[in-house]
């Protein structure tokens, strides 16, 4: 995914969720291919899209010429923080982060949350 694709699906979720129809958004970033380094420009974006969950990883098989810049990966997740989404990253991202993966999961809603 670029962030072309990452900011068409945040409307089109955040449409879903506005009307009813959606009560959880997730978003799999992956193969994370490029990404716009403007500061904060992705924190407005799960916001608007109202995302409960991303998940995010680079191409398979793993390869340098498909392999994602770390500060694109790094500005995913201070957003996710900032925004309390929580945030997953993949086994493939193991090698490049080199250290332990994030491996965070949404909280289950109550009933009366889900309606």
């Amino acid at each position: 995914m670029d962030y072309y694709h990452f900011v068409e699906a945040c409307g089109e979720l955040g449409a879903l969720k506005a009307t009813g129809k959606l009560t959880t958004a997730f978003i799999s970033i992956e193969p994370l291919l490029s990404w716009d380094s403007t500061p904060d420009f992705t924190l407005p974006w799960l916001m608007h899209g109202g995302i409960d969950w991303l998940i995010i990883g680079q191409q398979t098989p793993v390869s340098k010429k498909t392999e994602p810049r770390i500060e694109w990966v790094n500005e995913i997740e201070a957003a996710c923080r900032k925004a309390g989404i929580p945030y997953f990253e993949k086994d493939n991202l193991k090698t490049l982060l080199n250290r332990p993966l994030v491996r965070e999961f949404p909280r289950e809603r109550s009933k009366d949350e889900k309606h």
